[in-house]
């Protein structure tokens, strides 16, 4: 069987089981759906509404409404990215390395670009409809402030479909290289590096004068403000193609939003094609890499019970518990959280 004959078989049978749940949820469990479905409808509701006022506000603002609106849709769909980014790689990482039935799929004559292929489908699924929920009532706001049609909102789906399709990619691809050549000690090199990169975005930020405003310059005022959030509108990014889309396709201009959704397009599919590659060279190496680690993990912990410790280990009690005046269920539970949290 081809790559896509065996990804698009696995995609019918999670389809059945899915099938199977949903209509097993919803026989039995009818409270807890209309419960959760009220819950989104009335999220969705109050979203447009809050969105369509604060939009409105910031537009009537003197000289600087459409200046700030343009700059918050990119900063939205800069950290919607982030988020799905995060999400997918999430996801996708318990899917692909921590659930039982990978072993069972891993065992069957089946390639490997096939089941990453599926499985980075399945996160993008799992991980997107938050997106959905919470941009649709965002993308309608958005609409009513441009006075835009039906191609307005036709651009903005297919351009979100394609940066969740995007993002649950190049999750994919960071989360394959971390498995495949992360070592325990790069992360305190990686969290000092981060650190130092939030100091130091926290430091430009306030280190900006307002004394140093030029009286009469208003927009000259508002990019010192807002140099910031310059990193935001990169024309590399897949969000700022989303956001441009959006502009055009709300300003009546239909050849440029065509364009950046075809680009939009044309890298969503290619990332496809990049997933296949990073799946069938990184991934066999990286299953390997976890099922050892999992047999040394699971070695040491099953040393490390509570009924092979010694007498004298049992009744010492951690600094931490005596300085706060934990208990030890107390603190056993509290310890039990952060691990599983971690």
């Amino acid at each position: 069987m081809t790559v896509a004959a065996t990804t698009l078989l696995i995609a019918k049978a999670h389809w059945r089981m899915f099938r199977h749940r949903a209509r097993q949820s919803l026989n039995e469990n009818r409270l807890l759906t209309l419960t959760v479905s009220s819950f989104l409808g009335i999220y969705s509701i109050a979203a447009y509404v809050l969105v369509r006022k604060g939009l409105d506000f910031v537009q009537t603002l003197p000289l600087l409404g459409p200046l700030l609106t343009e700059r918050l849709v990119y900063l939205l769909f800069f950290f919607f990215l982030v988020m799905l980014v995060l999400s997918n790689a999430t996801i996708t990482g318990m899917s692909l390395f921590r659930r039982r039935d990978t072993e069972w799929q891993v065992s069957l004559p089946i390639a490997p670009r096939s089941l990453v292929l599926w499985k980075t489908i399945e996160g993008m699924f799992m991980a997107s409809w938050g997106l959905l929920v919470l941009s649709a009532p965002i993308l309608l706001a958005l609409g009513r402030l441009f006075q835009a049609g039906p191609v307005f909102y036709l651009v903005g789906a297919a351009g979100l479909i394609c940066l969740v399709t995007l993002a649950a990619n190049i999750s994919t691809w960071v989360l394959l290289i971390l498995v495949r050549w992360a070592r325990p000690w790069w992360w305190k090199p990686a969290a000092a590096l981060i650190a130092g990169m939030i100091v130091v975005a926290l430091w430009r930020f306030w280190s900006s004068d307002p004394e140093q405003a030029t009286a009469g310059d208003m927009v000259a005022n508002l990019n010192e403000v807002l140099k910031h959030t310059e990193v935001c509108m990169h024309p590399m990014l897949p969000s700022v193609w989303v956001t441009e889309g959006l502009f055009a396709a709300g300003r009546g201009l239909g050849e440029r939003a065509l364009f950046y959704n075809l680009l939009l397009l044309a890298y969503a599919l290619a990332s496809f094609i990049v997933t296949a590659l990073a799946a069938t060279l990184l991934f066999p190496d990286a299953w390997r890499r976890v099922m050892t680690h999992s047999t040394v993990e699971s070695k040491t912990a099953s040393e490390k019970l509570w009924y092979r410790a010694q007498v004298a280990q049992q009744h010492r009690e951690p600094l931490w518990c005596r300085l706060f005046g934990l208990d030890r269920p107390a603190a056993a539970l509290m310890r039990k959280d952060t691990l599983t949290f971690l």
